[in-house]
């Protein structure tokens, strides 16, 4: 009985996870914000910080750097050394 069920899941359409990856792009950049208003930074200056988020983060590999804490985040980016820190944590 149980087998039947499991075998008819259906995974999520390719629609649907980007949607949700667009979801978790637009969560993170509000995280971030608040973590760089925190820092007081000026506006111009979030601006600059976004554009190169803009230009490294994509709804493909948004899931790799979703999880890891802002501070290392906002550090790695602007040093452009987020390879170092795309497997933070457990693998």
């Amino acid at each position: 009985m149980g087998t039947s069920r499991w075998l008819s899941y259906t995974p999520l359409s390719k629609k649907d996870l980007h949607k949700q990856n667009l979801e978790l792009i637009e969560l993170h950049k509000r995280c971030i914000k608040t973590y760089l208003v925190s820092k007081s930074l000026d506006y111009p200056t979030r601006k600059k910080f976004f554009a190169i988020y803009d230009h490294y983060i994509t709804e493909d590999n948004i899931i790799h750097y979703f999880f890891l804490p802002i501070k290392y985040f906002v550090i790695s980016i602007i040093l452009h050394k987020l390879r170092n820190i795309k497997f933070y944590g457990k693998r």
